[in-house]
């Protein structure tokens, strides 16, 4: 398979030799400056292409994305998901409401994407995952409690981190529907104090602490009987790139993913929920239903309706105004037509309504799962 790197950092240079090891050929490369030198004596037949603007729709059979501050980042990737060009993405590659577009566009175009993050696979993950299934032994489990330590706790490190430590959580325990952080201010630079509550639709209670020390990650479940203790990796490993290349050739063969682009997205709201939380200082719920074009336009008739429910009620009040101080005008063509005039927006914005008829109907879950 011949791959193209959209962006670079360490997860990407590492996800790239995991490819070479495999017999996959990294092929091109856009916006790679801070490591160009390294990705030209590691693979010589890399060719460098200036900008994402430049397509590589032909040059490569899919691509390793990581997360760029250049502005055509997400102009470039729209039109390769809806080229349908596989896409192996380090989580977290973007903004939450990007992906939900991305997410949208797949559903379309039947676009491969694969997101990348630590202890997917490991026997960790498993044994914590089968744990929480099935806690006989364990009696009641009060709570489970993540603990990274690190020594980088600038707000930039952290919010990393703990985007793909709750990628980890979304993959392991499912969806989060309520989240709430306390430590520093949103703005901050240092994060050191950053405690994050969250709970999951199963009913988990989740705590994500951030301590100083040696780079390290741990679970443990607080439990009636015992207090198991899990170490998982800190970071991006080998295998976990391996993995993650193993994951894009299955989906590429048609068969699903473990960690869904959804639920990626899902995981970036949660992400960006801590933020939120802070500023706020309270609890973030978080969206219960998956994004589509049909919700989305939903949502949309349902604000505009409210708008011209009140708009309407002021354009009556107004009216009612000119007629009895202004009597001379209430036999004015305005003073005798405006009802009409009512009932003619309120005529157009039902017949909207017959829009939704353009939208497909929802995919049955086995076809969700063959895209």
């Amino acid at each position: 398979m011949r791959l193209g790197l959209l962006g670079c950092d360490e997860d990407a240079l590492r996800l790239a030799q995991a490819a070479q090891r495999l017999g996959h050929q990294v092929v091109a490369a856009v916006d790679v400056q801070t490591c160009a030198a390294e990705l030209a004596s590691r693979f010589p037949q890399l060719r460098f292409y200036a900008g994402w603007e430049e397509y590589l729709g032909g040059v490569v059979d899919a691509a390793i994305v990581t997360r760029s501050s250049e502005p055509e980042q997400e102009s470039a990737l729209r039109a390769y998901v809806q080229e349908g060009l596989p896409l192996l993405l380090v989580h977290p590659a973007c903004e939450m409401i990007f992906a939900l577009e991305l997410e949208m566009i797949r559903r379309d175009t039947g676009c491969v994407l694969v997101s990348c993050c630590p202890n997917l696979e490991s026997e960790a993950s498993f044994a914590i995952r089968q744990t929480a299934e099935l806690p006989e032994e364990l009696g009641a489990i009060d709570q489970i409690v993540i603990e990274r330590q690190a020594r980088d706790t600038s707000r930039a490190a952290i919010l990393k981190s703990l985007a793909s430590d709750i990628a980890w959580v979304v993959a392991t325990f499912g969806e989060i529907t309520s989240i709430s952080a306390t430590g520093p201010a949103a703005t901050a630079d240092d994060f050191s104090r950053l405690t994050v509550q969250m709970k999951t639709r199963a009913g988990q209670a989740i705590r994500w602490d951030l301590l100083r020390g040696d780079r390290s990650l741990e679970v443990t479940f607080l439990a009636e009987h015992d207090r198991p203790r899990w170490q998982l990796r800190a970071a991006l490993t080998d295998a976990d790139a391996e993995y993650a290349l193993a994951e894009l050739q299955k989906a590429i063969d048609g068969e699903p993913a473990t960690f869904t682009w959804n639920e990626a997205a899902h995981a970036l709201e949660a992400s960006e929920a801590v933020l939120i939380s802070l500023r706020r200082q309270r609890l973030i719920a978080l969206r219960e239903n998956e994004i589509s074009e049909e919700s989305t336009f939903k949502a949309m008739m349902a604000t505009g309706g409210c708008l011209l429910l009140l708009a309407t009620m002021g354009i009556a009040v107004v009216m009612v105004v000119w007629g009895v101080f202004i009597p001379n005008r209430a036999d004015s063509w305005i003073g005798r037509n405006w009802p009409l005039g009512l009932l003619a927006v309120l005529a157009a914005f039902l017949g909207m309504q017959l829009l939704r008829l353009v939208f497909r109907s929802e995919a049955k879950p086995a076809e969700k799962l063959e895209k």
